[in-house]
């Protein structure tokens, strides 16, 4: 069994992913995907600079460049389409997508990291994926719009592409610290987002924020303090178990978010569904 310490922060921050993906929701109807990414990289900005600044070690190797460019950029487009899909689709119904993070960034932390999972630990990835695509099959039964699709498609997506940057991460950590790899990740992001928005000439959609600024501030606090306890764990934690925890954990909490925020329908496949997530983590954990 893994150190505990280690895995408790893979547990706390996908609580707190979880709670953010239901913040994100929130904003997006109220925010253009710009302008949510915009408000929430200037939001954590101040933190992570603290934090940097407090823990005075930078960037070691001029190689982080070669990495630390290509996941600004993955992460931009990432968190875009995130967004554009709990925009046109139920949370509870896209979210479960997700769960293929596990498989993904298993197979790309094998190629990059050499890092393996034992046996039982892709029996709990199994319990998983078919705990969540049990969900998705329940849900997509009700569901005849397109538009739905579409959700479900981008989220796909948006797994393949947080499979990849999770192993560039740990990769990255290799020449940079926690606080500063951070720091250069959300001023890259908000950055390019906020020259999006200038180009286009659509600044005016920042403004709405102000509409939603209590659910803005908790975003950032959730932000923040996931991203800052997942690079932590990273670094010792093999990336595979991390999304796969991440993930099975995050879509309880959304079956559940879901139903508490926007009233959506606690069926008999969601329960059934959460019983195979919540199996499959603890094999996680154990594993």
């Amino acid at each position: 069994m893994r150190d505990m310490g280690d895995i408790a922060l893979v547990i706390y921050s996908a609580l707190l992913w979880s709670l953010l993906d239901v913040s994100r929701k929130k904003l997006s109807q109220h925010l253009s995907p710009p302008a949510a990414v915009v408000w929430l990289s200037l939001g954590s900005l101040p933190f992570f600079l603290a934090w940097a600044v407090a823990d005075g070690e930078w960037i070691q190797d001029s190689s982080y460049v070669l990495v630390g460019g290509p996941i600004v950029l993955l992460q931009l487009l990432a968190n875009v389409l995130f967004i554009q899909a709990v925009q046109i689709s139920p949370l509870s119904l896209t979210v479960p997508f997700l769960s293929l993070t596990s498989v993904f960034s298993a197979g790309f932390a094998f190629l990059a990291l050499q890092e393996h999972l034992v046996p039982v630990q892709w029996i709990g990835i199994g319990g998983v994926l078919f705990g969540s695509f049990f969900l998705r099959e329940g849900l997509r039964k009700k569901a005849h719009s397109s538009r739905l699709e579409v959700g479900g498609v981008l989220m796909i997506v948006v797994a393949l592409i947080w499979s990849v940057t999770s192993a560039l991460d740990k990769v990255a950590l290799r020449s940079a610290s926690v606080p500063a790899h951070a720091l250069i990740q959300t001023v890259g992001v908000g950055a390019i987002s906020l020259l999006w928005l200038v180009v286009r000439g659509n600044l005016r959609e920042l403004a709405s924020v102000r509409q939603i600024w209590k659910v803005f501030a908790f975003a950032v606090v959730a932000l923040t303090a996931a991203q800052a306890l997942q690079l932590l764990a990273i670094r010792s934690v093999p990336v595979g178990l991390v999304e796969s925890l991440k993930r099975g954990l995050g879509l309880l909490a959304s079956v559940l978010l879901g139903r508490l925020v926007f009233a959506e329908e606690l069926t008999r496949a969601k329960l059934t569904a959460a019983v195979f997530m919540g199996l499959g983590s603890a094999l996680l954990i154990l594993g």
